[in-house]
């Protein structure tokens, strides 16, 4: 069904609902753990973990955490002898809802660990990238199954579920009407050869927590192709999505947020069309920086607070989302736009350019 949002306005009044940006939950490796390990599974059979090590030889692959848990995680890779990873920035706590990613190869072992290095669950990448959830899915956005009402704002079609629209109408239409003026200048921003990969991506705007099926109350992110195929807590309506968590959080965002965020998730979406996850030219750039220690101890722009990694380092993929967005427009953390890029990050700079086949104005 094809609506227009001002037919769901007046059913409800307007209620105030406070909503904190908690994390940009993105999509590195463009998929996700089907069935991730348990703390019960690993406590049953600590035997297993006691000889996990990883096997050589695996194809690249790519392998991201979720922390589903209330309390700070570690992750350590284990090498072929089954011995933790013990570089620098190994084992870093992850803290509760945040996301962690890494390059892998199929075989690769991990364990999370609490944060004394108890073992709690582990892991084995696989030749198919995933996200693995820490304690399970915090939601099950397949089952019940979603409802959504099509609705036309300017030139986008975007999914807006059904029960946003009959408790919340007012931030469904401020978050729609946000979300298609700032596409619209995001596609102003990007060459016109990428606005295919664009245009196609579908829309999608959630209720949130309050959701009957349940939710997030913030945060974007893009969902391959395919990608609910291998991860049930995926509704299987969100195939080359872009996903907006709770409308009422979109709508509050900050005007940096409000742009960043979309924007950084269709660079997932042009990304994904064109190459594999581990393209070389931005896995080599992406090296580079963590070879030089960039993205580390920097201030976020808005907030003031000292950001130990920034998301640009956690894997090439987010690295390519991240320089784009500063490259077209602005991120929240130094170096917070084109000059500055291009002075902080010259080799991510040109790797921009280059992905985008683009030239400086």
């Amino acid at each position: 069904m094809t609506a227009t949002i001002s037919q769901h306005i007046g059913r409800i009044p307007l209620v105030a609902v406070v909503s904190l940006w908690l994390a940009l939950p993105a999509a590195p490796g463009f998929g996700q753990d089907p069935a991730p390990a348990t703390r019960e599974a690993f406590r049953k059979h600590p035997e297993e973990i006691q000889g996990a090590k990883s096997r050589p030889g695996g194809k690249p692959s790519s392998i991201s955490f979720v922390n589903n848990t209330a309390d700070p995680v570690r992750i350590y890779w284990l090498d072929d002898e089954g011995k933790r990873d013990s570089r620098p920035g190994a084992g870093e706590l992850l803290q509760p809802g945040k996301i962690s990613g890494m390059n892998a190869t199929a075989g690769a072992a991990f364990v999370v660990t609490d944060p004394a290095g108890n073992g709690l669950e582990f892991h084995y990448a696989e030749e198919k990238s995933y996200r693995v959830e820490i304690g399970g899915p915090r939601v099950n956005f397949a089952i019940p199954e979603r409802k959504y009402e099509e609705v036309t704002c300017g030139q986008w079609m975007i999914s807006i579920e059904q029960s946003l629209l009959e408790t919340d109408a007012a931030a469904a239409e401020k978050a729609s009407k946000r979300l298609a003026t700032n596409l619209d200048r995001i596609l102003g921003m990007l060459p016109a050869h990428s606005h295919g990969a664009i245009k196609s991506t579908r829309l999608f705007i959630m209720q949130g927590k309050a959701a009957p099926g349940g939710g997030f109350d913030s945060g974007l992110e893009y969902i391959a192709d395919k990608q609910p195929e291998y991860v049930r807590s995926l509704d299987p309506k969100w195939n080359h999505a872009m996903i907006i968590y709770s409308a009422r959080n979109y709508a509050d965002l900050s005007d940096l947020w409000a742009m960043k965020a979309p924007l950084h998730e269709m660079a997932h979406s042009y990304h994904a069309s064109r190459w594999p996850q581990d393209q070389p030219d931005i896995e080599g750039a992406w090296k580079n920086a963590v070879l030089k220690g960039l993205y580390r101890q920097v201030k976020d722009c808005e907030s003031g607070a000292m950001i130990d990694a920034a998301y640009a380092i956690t894997n090439g993929l987010e690295y390519f989302a991240e320089l784009s967005t500063c490259y077209f427009s602005r991120i929240n953390y130094p170096p917070e736009d084109r000059a500055g890029l291009k002075a902080y990050d010259p080799e991510g700079y040109e790797m921009i350019r280059k992905m985008w086949e683009v030239k400086d104005p």
